[in-house]
Formats: C-alpha cells, sequence, structure tokens
C-alpha cells in the first residue's frame, strides 16, 4: 500500500491519508453510537455470531482439507445462519427474533452432528463458539424485540400527535388523474395536466 501512495503526487497521497483518517473517524463515531444505542446482550449477541461466523469458516477449511465433506458441511451451514442472523440483529430487523429461533435449532443440530468429529481442533472450537451462542442468544433477541416494540409505539404515538393515519383515493379522468384526500382536514389534490 505505501509502494502504491508513493506513486501518486504528494498532494494526492496527503488527501488519501486525510480520506482514510475521516472515514476511520467515521466508523469509530458510527460503532460508538451503535454500542450506545442497542442493549450490551444485543452488542455480545453480534460479537458472539461474528466468531461463530469466523471460526465455522475455519473449521470448514480444516475439515475439507482433510476429507470430512459432512463436517465442512455442516461448518458451512453454521457459518451461514450466522451471518445473516447477525446482519438482521444489526439493523434490528422484526424478523431477527423468528429467524433467530431458527438459526438456535440448527446451530443446536449442528453441535449434535459435529460432537462425533470432535477430534479436530478446528471442530472443538467450532463446538465452543456454537454453545457460547446459544447462550447469549435467547436474552439479546428478547432485548432486541423489546426495543422494536418502544419503537413502534414511538411512531405510532407520532402518528396520533399528526391527526392519525391519512388515505388517498385516487380516479383517473381523461384530463389526467386526480386524487382526493381523506380523513382529517380533507384537501383537494390539484390535478395533473397532459
Amino acid at each position: 500500500m505505501s509502494q502504491q501512495l508513493q506513486q501518486y503526487p504528494q498532494g494526492t497521497q496527503a488527501q488519501y491519508q486525510s480520506g482514510q483518517q475521516f472515514g476511520g473517524q467515521m466508523g469509530q463515531q458510527i460503532g460508538q453510537r451503535f454500542d450506545e444505542s442497542v442493549p450490551n446482550e444485543v452488542h455480545q449477541l453480534v460479537q458472539q455470531l461474528d466468531r461463530l461466523e469466523s471460526v465455522s469458516a475455519w473449521a470448514k477449511s480444516g475439515a475439507c482439507k482433510q476429507g470430512m465433506h459432512q463436517v465442512a458441511s455442516i461448518c458451512e451451514d453454521i457459518e451461514d445462519v450466522a451471518h445473516l442472523e447477525k446482519k438482521l440483529v444489526l439493523r434490528q430487523s422484526p424478523f431477527a427474533r423468528p429467524i433467530g429461533e431458527s438459526v438456535k435449532a440448527t446451530i443446536q443440530s449442528g453441535v449434535q452432528t459435529l460432537q462425533q468429529a470432535a477430534g479436530q481442533p478446528e471442530v472443538q472450537d467450532n463446538i465452543r463458539e456454537a454453545q457460547q451462542t446459544l447462550t447469549i442468544i435467547d436474552t439479546a433477541l428478547t432485548q432486541l424485540q423489546s426495543m422494536g416494540q418502544q419503537t413502534m409505539g414511538q411512531q405510532s404515538m407520532g402518528q396520533q400527535a399528526f391527526g392519525g393515519s391519512q388515505q388517498y383515493t385516487g380516479q383517473s379522468g381523461s384530463q389526467g388523474v386526480s386524487g382526493q384526500r381523506t380523513g382529517q382536514g380533507s384537501q383537494q389534490l390539484s390535478p395533473m395536466t397532459q
């Protein structure tokens, strides 16, 4: 990387380095905001899912090298479901909880199968990380669900403060499309011209 930077004019190098600093600072600020905005249990779950994903990829690689294709396949499945659940938890998806239940079942089933091949260090590490994930996932998903319910409650309170929900009806005619707003404060929308 430093060799590549040396090929550019001095001003470009300075701009690139300051851009890296700015990007790094922004990433740290976003990370801090995330840490502050979610309960500790949810933060721990994200970290644990990330570790499980990484260890599962490592175990899959080791199993492939040793010709243990069924073990590799199970490690890959655990890697995939950990990645999916991590994405859902990070964006606080309403599907994180029901998918999380399926993830738990998949991990539990995978651990049972992996215990048959527990002689490999990679598999042992994968089993350990999977079991740690199982202990964290319930508490974190409950916290995430309660956060989602609080957010939904705040949104509905905001809608009530602004006069409730608004509905629109539309009719098409030869002159264009006109719509009438129904609900509180009904008013005519201007017709569109062709």
